[in-house]
């Protein structure tokens, strides 16, 4: 029994061992016998098409150049098809079921980066080999650094995402006679490694359609920007600055070194959007809300300048503020205030308020008379320092809550497009 499974194990072995002699009588019989041609499109019957499958296999991004709207990518594609001129029965040679052919040696799609930045070129390279089954199923594995074009749109940045296409084309071929198809893996993302500092994968897609009786595919990822680096080297400065630039109506305008610390703020500022400039998106197709929260920054500091200027020069004045002007109306709107707010005991105020325990002010009854007299008196008797005063409290909460609302609007307004 033993001598017989071992004369099974021996014909077994046999049957199935492949040889270099059958490879070469194969490659014998399809080039020089069958006289394969690779000029001839690989099938039968010329007028059907062949069906090209595609798979896109990114392994990484390697960066989105902003300027020229280019995305750099590391990828190869599985391509498949079936050659009906390189088919072959196994047990005819050893069965021998698949062999490894150059590439430059087989028809081959002239598939080429539609939307590239380079000449079209063809894909791959001479040293990659193609496997060819016996059934004529050749799967082809083109490596590529693809430089394809996406339009970018920053308005959100740097909270923005990016969808960019890469297209494929059978470029001399029409839809009769090649045609493209989505492979069984489409876009495959699990050799992809997150080496780009600056962008992330989100999703990717691919579809298969024809534009003009050209058969492409379009293999779409959508990429979002890291924002760390920029919250932390350009957002949270541009903040503090401002609430330094704010801070300037907090110094007394009669005192000499709040002009120096005016310019000194809006200097840093200037300073500052000269050494960022480079980080910020250089495209002038779509203008980032960042960007207009600094002009709006910049413009507050702006006016902050120029009214301290003013104010130094008119604080120093003897005379009385002029009924006419809009500061006199803002400081006794500030007198009212500090005199609702301390329960009618102000010392600069000579008007007589009372709160009740409901807390509404009213007049005293007995002094009412004297109270208007003094009212009117006081309309009068307002010096330029207490209007200047008065300006900068109503300038600091206005550009304090101004602050506030473009800082959430930005974040809100980024928060919701992702």
């Amino acid at each position: 029994m033993k001598n017989y499974l071992f004369i099974f194990a021996i014909f077994i072995g046999y049957a199935y061992c492949q040889t270099d002699t059958d490879a070469k009588n194969l490659l014998t019989n399809l080039f020089t016998t069958q006289s394969y041609n690779k000029l001839v499109r690989p099938t039968r019957n010329q007028s059907e098409p062949t069906a090209i499958w595609i798979e896109f296999f990114l392994y990484g991004i390697n960066g989105f150049d902003e300027i020229q709207q280019k995305l750099t990518t590391t990828a190869y594609l599985e391509i498949y098809w079936y050659d009906e001129l390189l088919a072959w029965t196994p047990s005819s040679y050893g069965n021998l079921s698949d062999i490894f052919l150059p590439q430059e040696d087989i028809w081959r799609p002239d598939i080429a980066l539609e939307n590239g930045f380079k000449d079209l070129e063809s894909l791959g390279s001479k040293f990659i080999h193609a496997e060819v089954e016996h059934d004529g199923l050749v799967l082809w594995k083109p490596f590529h650094v693809f430089n394809s074009r996406c339009k970018l749109d920053s308005t959100y940045f740097p909270f923005e995402k990016q969808s960019c296409d890469i297209d494929f084309v059978a470029w001399a071929f029409d839809e009769s006679e090649v045609y493209l198809a989505v492979g069984t893996d489409g876009v495959n993302t699990e050799d992809a490694t997150d080496s780009n500092g600056q962008w992330e994968l989100v999703s990717s897609s691919i579809v298969s359609f024809s534009d003009e009786g050209v058969s492409q595919i379009r293999a779409t990822l959508v990429i979002k920007r890291k924002p760390l680096f920029f919250i932390i080297n350009i957002i949270l400065p541009i903040v503090l600055l401002s609430i330094l630039n704010i801070f300037t109506f907090q110094i007394p305008a009669d005192i000499g070194e709040r002009m120096g610390y005016t310019v000194t703020v809006w200097l840093s500022f200037a300073v500052f959007l000269t050494i960022i400039s480079a980080s910020l998106p250089q495209s002038s197709d779509t203008i980032p809300v960042l960007s207009i929260y600094i002009i709006i920054q910049l413009s507050i500091g702006t006016f902050s300048v120029l009214l301290s200027a003013w104010l130094s020069r008119i604080v120093g004045r003897a005379d009385d503020i002029p009924v006419y002007l809009l500061l006199k109306k803002v400081a006794l709107m500030k007198r009212r205030l500090q005199c609702a707010c301390s329960n009618g005991k102000v010392d600069n105020i000579v008007k007589h308020c009372k709160i009740d325990q409901n807390g509404d002010e009213h007049f005293n009854a007995k002094n009412e008379t004297d109270s208007t007299k003094r009212e009117k008196s006081d309309e009068s008797n307002i010096d330029w320092k207490e209007g200047v005063a008065a300006l900068d409290f109503t300038c600091f909460w206005i550009f304090i809550i101004v602050l506030i609302i473009s800082t959430l609007a930005m974040l809100m307004t980024s928060a919701l497009q992702n």
